[in-house]
């Protein structure tokens, strides 16, 4: 099953009252569409096209449906979380591995929220902004070193420890 006709089943859902299409944004980030099941929804007769979608669908789209399946629980999925912080984090080189250093942390929207100030603060230090950004560590290694959990230090820019 192709991606247009997913969409299109899914607008179909939505006309015959099976599922509500909700779109958000996050941090001026459009989301994808979550999908919301309403129960009891549509009738009789279509009940078991979004009982099969929810399941997963046929053997040949089983992904596709596991996919639709985490989106009708609300939950924003690891790509979008992803996509969020690839948006935010200002060094883009080596996307497939910082996708896979992100998917290991498992991270949820709190854990992001803390990588996105983490990300703001550190942007703002010598480090970062040395000769063009030389400095910032690539995603994945940023990721796999737990780089937002870094104490930081408020010293203004330039000065130096113990001048204050």
């Amino acid at each position: 099953m192709g991606v247009s006709t997913l969409k299109n089943h899914l607008v179909s859902l939505a006309e015959a009252g099976f599922i509500k299409i909700i779109s958000q944004s996050y941090e001026g980030v459009s989301l994808p569409n979550h999908y919301q099941i309403i129960e009891g929804g549509g009738s009789e007769s279509g009940r078991g096209v979004g009982q099969n979608l929810a399941d997963g669908g046929s053997e040949s789209g089983r992904g596709v449906g596991q996919n639709l399946a985490t989106k009708l629980e609300g939950k924003p999925g690891i790509e979008t979380l992803f996509g969020v912080f690839w948006n935010k984090y200002p060094r883009k080189a080596g996307k497939d591995a910082a996708f896979i250093a992100f998917e290991k942390r498992k991270p949820d929207e709190q854990m992001l929220d803390e990588m996105l100030k983490a990300i703001e603060l550190q942007s703002e230090s010598d480090a970062w902004q040395k000769n063009d950004g030389q400095y910032i560590p690539h995603p994945s290694t940023w990721l796999n070193q737990g780089r937002w959990k870094d104490e930081q230090t408020n010293r203004p820019t330039g000065m130096l420890p113990g001048a204050i």
